[in-house]
């Protein structure tokens, strides 16, 4: 697969683009977000592999290790220094925790969140996550 970083000014107006190598994989709808100097790639048809573009390191991709479940159309964040995964039909919330590279299930939602209605934000502190998604009681 193949990823583009292209850079905005404050306006929106494109200041550049950087074509990226290509990706050790290819993804079919995952989630994406920034962790630190990196762009983490997660999930889509690929389950639980789990990429990131390390700016800081030599500029390449790196393998993460998977994540505990397959998540395809699902959302990502950061929240407290972690990766936070949630969606596609698993009402579990999973962290990644980079200084200590595992994954653990960090919360349980009483409901499923399905892609197709899946929103995601960190709230102001940093450790509160905010998932909305289909109600299957």
């Amino acid at each position: 697969a193949t990823a583009d970083l292209v850079e905005l000014s404050a306006d929106g107006e494109q200041l550049g683009r950087v074509v990226l190598p290509n990706m050790t994989k290819g993804f079919f709808s995952p989630a994406a977000c920034a962790l630190g100097d990196r762009v983490v790639i997660t999930g889509g048809y690929e389950g639980t592999f789990v990429e990131a573009f390390d700016f800081g390191g030599g500029g390449s991709w790196l393998q993460l290790p998977a994540m505990p479940s397959a998540r395809l159309r699902h959302a990502v964040g950061v929240s407290g220094g972690r990766l936070v995964v949630a969606g596609n039909g698993n009402s579990l919330v999973d962290a990644y925790d980079p200084r200590e590279g595992t994954w653990k299930a960090v919360a349980s939602t009483p409901y499923q969140s399905y892609h197709e209605f899946l929103g995601f934000c960190v709230l102001g502190d940093a450790h509160s996550v905010l998932a909305i998604g289909w109600r299957t009681p």
